[in-house]
């Protein structure tokens, strides 16, 4: 299994303040498992809202339900070493609420969680008014039909940050017709037998950030990387993300995006790059574009098929690199949108491919000090927390993709 790089040093009085329910803080209490109580079940079962279950290191053979409560559900030494195992008995955690409830879960190893066959949520399942943070966890080896690592549906707020997403069966993350304010950030997305990221129709009233993600090896049908059904005002801000080496047995190995009513997509500053598919290998494109954006990405094609496709329609491109190494850079109804106008199509010179920080820009990149500031004026740093905007040589001027050049 993955050797996790977190660890979580428990601050009591933050997850506290996090989990609070009508109970409030100055009532809000720990229970430790399984000094005070035998299951993480049972100390959840004796809980209030505000309350925190503290967990001790173990494996433990148990499913959770957190229902119309606000819990903290935290372990004392990080997810290497405290496991809660499923035996593919349904999803390992179940968060759901039909009142105003804060819940967190850091810190564990969440496996062998199985759904039935028209089920989500083998890892975390999240539907309800609940608001739930998801952090610091490794969340692996479960299988679902949506949302094998995680599923959130109908949700007030959800933050899923900091997670090791790995060796699922299943869409990894899927949310769907989440309402409320969503935000993935931070987490390495990687080796799912299926597609990394799922959004389907946001619901339109709240803000859905996916920031700093890395999102790698996954093989799905449609969008290997990222899937997305765009159909609402406002869909997702894409940001600092790294989209590679994912895989799809039919269109869009990086990214798949359809707004076939004219629904909303912003990426900003991602590297999209070496992924495969039988149709494009970066982006595929159908349905109205005037509401999609792209702006200082890097769209990097290494097959001989084109970086992007549009079968109708075509997003708004300005301030991109589309380069294929081999044929098109882009085919289909954005041919001409993709690398015409303020776009380029040029070698980006990555650093590397591998390592510590994967497709960064050598220090002669033509990409270095080319982007729109406009474009990143609320964005202050890039996927490794840098200085986004940093003169490269040319001036104080963004650099495109994941990654901001900082100079010699």
């Amino acid at each position: 299994m993955h050797s996790s790089k977190y660890s979580v040093t428990p601050t009591r009085m933050l997850a506290c303040a996090l989990a609070v329910g009508a109970a409030g803080v100055a009532h809000a209490k720990t229970i430790r498992v399984p000094a005070n109580a035998p299951t993480i079940q049972a100390a959840i079962a004796a809980a209030q809202s505000g309350d925190e279950v503290l967990v001790a290191p173990g494996t433990y053979y148990e499913r959770l339900d957190i229902y119309n409560k606000g819990v903290a559900i935290t372990s004392e030494a990080g997810a290497e070493q405290t496991i809660i195992d499923a035996q593919e008995q349904g999803s390992v955690i179940v968060v759901g609420a039909y009142q105003s409830a804060n819940s967190r879960v850091t810190g564990f190893t969440l496996r062998n969680g199985k759904t039935g066959e028209f089920e989500g949520g083998g890892g975390i399942r999240v539907y309800g008014e609940a608001t739930v943070a998801i952090e610091r966890n490794e969340i692996v080896h479960n299988t679902a039909a949506w949302g094998s690592g995680i599923f959130a549906q109908d949700v007030a707020t959800v933050y899923i940050r900091h997670n090791h997403i790995a060796f699922n069966t299943g869409d990894s993350i899927t949310l769907d017709s989440t309402p409320g304010s969503t935000t993935v950030s931070n987490n390495t997305i990687e080796r799912n037998q299926g597609s990394g990221l799922v959004i389907n129709d946001a619901g339109g009233n709240g803000a859905m950030t996916i920031t700093a993600n890395v999102i790698r090896f996954n093989n799905g049908p449609d969008g290997g990387g990222v899937r997305i059904h765009a159909n609402s005002p406002e869909v997702a801000s894409f940001v600092n993300n790294l989209i590679y080496k994912n895989k799809a047995t039919r269109d869009g190995g990086g990214v798949y995006l359809a707004a076939p009513t004219g629904g909303a997509a912003t990426f900003i500053n991602n590297t999209i790059a070496d992924n495969k598919a039988a149709g494009a290998t970066e982006l595929y494109f159908w349905g109205d574009g005037n509401h999609v954006q792209f702006n200082n990405n890097i769209l990097r094609s290494s097959s001989i098929l084109g970086a992007v496709d549009c079968s109708s329609g075509s997003p708004r491109f300005g301030f991109n690199d589309v380069f294929a190494t081999q044929g098109a850079a882009a085919t289909g109804s954005c041919a001409g949108t993709a690398t015409g106008g303020t776009n380029f199509s040029a070698d980006p010179l990555f650093a590397s491919t591998a390592g510590t920080n994967p497709y960064s820009l050598q220090s002669q990149s033509p990409l270095i000090d080319v982007g729109d500031n406009a474009a990143v004026a609320d964005i202050k740093r890039d996927r490794k927390g840098k200085r986004r905007v940093a003169d490269g040589g040319h001036g104080a001027v963004v650099d495109l993709g994941a990654y901001e050049y900082q100079g010699n």
